[in-house]
C-alpha cells in the first residue's frame, strides 16, 4: 500500500507543483496540488479531533495524538491499528510524540505529555512502559514539555516552555544529561519552542515558534545557526510549530500561522512551499505537526480540519 500511495502522490505532484512561497495565501490552489486526505472529525478509529502531535516510523506506521487525549496508531495507508486514551488529559493534551526504535527489536512511542509535565513511553498496543519528569522550577524539573526527539544512541531531547524555554537532553531512562537555552529573543534563546527533529548525522533543528525562526544546534547544545524571520515569503516563517527531516536530508517546516509546509535544504535555504488556508485537499487550517515517511512523503496534522494530509515532497519542493 505504501508504494501505491507514493505513486498516487507523484502523479498529483506532476500535474501542478508549487512554484515557491506565496505571499498571497488566499489565492486559488491548482487542483493538481491536492493531497491525500486521511480521516475526518470524530471519535471513531481513524477519525480525529484537533490532531496535534504526529510521527511516522521506519515501517510507515503513523502515530497521532489529538485533543481528546487519544493516541492512535495507523497503518501506512491510514487504517486504524491501535488506539488508547492517556491516563489524564483534563488539564490539556500532548503536543509532541516520537517513535523510538533505537533499541534493536523494540519500537515504543514517546509522548511529551505537555500539561502533566512528563514524558510517557508506551508500547504500540497502548501499555505504559515508563515515565519520567515532574513539575518544578529547578533546572532538573520540567514545565510544559512540547516535543520529543531521539538520536541514534537513544538519547532523548525535549523542548520545553513555561519558565526556562529550553532544550533538555536525557538518557533513555530519563536521567538528565544536559540542558540549554532560556527565554528570550536573542539567538540561542527561545520563545515557546514547540518542535524539534534530529537531523543526521549530528544536528538538532528546533522550531523556535514565537521568534518565527528555526535554530540549529549540535547534540551537546552548541549553536550552529538561526534561520528565518516573521513573514510569508521564502525563508520566512509565521509560527513554525513543527519540523521534520526527509530521507534526503531536506527540512520540512509546518507553519501554523501561514497554513503551509515549507521545504529547506540542509543549509536553511528555502526550496518551496505547499498549502494555503482552506478546507479542500491541499489546503490547511492551522496545521500543527509534520512527519516524513520512509518513502519521503509528508504527513501533516491538519488540526482545525480534523484530518491528516499526505503530501509528496515534489509538491512541496518545487525547485532544486
Amino acid at each position: 500500500m505504501r508504494r501505491s500511495l507514493s505513486v498516487h502522490l507523484l502523479l498529483l505532484a506532476s500535474l501542478g507543483a508549487a512554484t515557491g512561497c506565496s505571499s498571497a495565501p488566499d489565492s486559488d490552489m491548482p487542483p493538481g496540488r491536492a493531497a491525500v486526505v486521511i480521516g475526518s472529525r470524530g471519535r471513531l478509529p481513524g477519525h480525529f479531533s484537533f490532531p496535534r502531535g504526529i510521527d511516522v516510523d521506519s515501517k510507515g506506521r503513523i502515530a497521532v495524538a489529538d485533543r481528546t487525549g487519544r493516541i492512535q496508531i495507523l497503518s501506512p495507508d491510514g487504517k486504524p491499528l491501535h488506539e488508547w486514551v492517556l491516563p489524564a488529559y483534563e488539564n490539556g493534551t500532548p503536543t509532541g510524540i516520537a517513535f523510538d526504535a533505537t533499541r534493536p527489536g523494540e519500537t515504543t512511542l514517546l509522548i511529551a505529555d505537555t500539561h502533566y509535565n512528563r514524558i510517557l513511553r508506551y508500547s504500540l498496543d497502548g501499555a505504559l512502559v515508563r515515565q519520567f519528569g515532574e513539575y518544578g522550577e529547578t533546572r532538573d524539573k520540567m514545565i510544559y514539555p512540547t516535543d520529543v526527539a531521539l538520536d541514534p544512541k537513544g538519547n532523548i531531547y525535549v523542548t520545553e516552555y513555561g519558565l526556562h524555554d529550553r532544550v533538555m537532553k536525557f538518557t533513555r531512562d530519563g536521567e538528565l544529561i544536559d540542558q540549554w537555552g532560556d527565554f528570550g529573543t536573542e539567538v540561542g534563546k527561545f520563545q515557546r519552542p514547540l518542535g524539534l527533529a534530529f537531523a543526521p548525522p549530528d544536528r538538532l533543528v528546533i522550531a523556535d515558534t514565537c521568534n518565527h525562526r528555526l535554530q540549529v544546534f549540535t547534540l551537546d547544545g552548541q549553536l550552529l545557526g538561526a534561520w528565518g524571520e516573521v513573514g510569508s515569503g521564502p525563508g520566512q516563517f509565521k509560527y513554525p510549530y513543527d519540523v521534520a527531516i526527509g530521507p534526503d536530508g531536506r527540512i520540512y517546516v509546518c507553519e501554523y500561522g501561514n497554513n503551509r509546509v515549507q521545504c529547506l535544504d540542509a543549509t536553511g535555504r528555502s526550496i518551496g512551499c505547499y498549502g494555503q488556508a482552506g478546507r479542500r485537499p491541499g489546503e490547511f487550517a492551522t496545521p500543527w505537526g509534520v512527519a516524513a515517511t520512509p518513502d519521503g512523503n509528508l504527513v501533516v496534522a491538519d488540526t482545525n480540519n480534523h484530518r491528516l494530509q499526505v503530501v509528496s515532497p515534489e509538491a512541496v519542493a518545487a525547485a532544486d
